[in-house]
């Protein structure tokens, strides 16, 4: 088991610093698209863990 999260956390490693070095050459353009595309998932994610919250606090969940 040790084994395979090490092969994992290599894995990880290898496919961070892949996306690290596209990010660090991406033409402003693709750049400023990321950062809109991530805006608007993280905006989402948060719209959909606040309503979830909110309907488990008022099913008296929380």
């Amino acid at each position: 088991m040790e084994k395979v999260r090490c092969s994992i956390w290599i894995n990880l490693k290898q496919l961070w610093r892949t996306l690290t070095k596209k990010i660090e050459t991406m033409h402003r353009s693709e750049l400023d698209a990321l950062v809109e595309e991530r805006i608007h998932y993280t905006i989402k994610y948060a719209s959909e863990s606040s309503l979830q919250e909110m309907i488990a606090h008022a099913a008296g969940h929380t």
